[in-house]
């Protein structure tokens, strides 16, 4: 027996998604920006580490929300299938 989906519950789900890539990209460029502000008055070998570590971090983060967005893509590419 086939499993019936609301096309109203994926469109709920694809609005999470959005607000969740929203919040955490947000975040993530905040904590860019934070780790160049404190790049102005931290000048010893200790910030290029945290720096390098920051930014490995944000580039993850954009990496895998990307990912996401690809999922949220084909889910609302698959809306049509989904009952009313």
């Amino acid at each position: 027996m086939p499993i019936r989906v609301k096309k109203s519950a994926v469109q709920s789900v694809i609005t999470a998604i959005e607000k969740f890539l929203d919040n955490v990209s947000g975040e993530a460029n905040k904590m860019s920006s934070e780790s160049e502000a404190m790049g102005a008055s931290w000048k010893d070998a200790q910030y290029a580490e945290f720096d390098g570590f920051i930014q490995e971090t944000v580039d993850e983060l954009f990496k895998n929300l990307g990912t996401l967005e690809e999922f949220k893509d084909f889910l609302r590419s698959k809306l049509a299938q989904f009952d009313d």
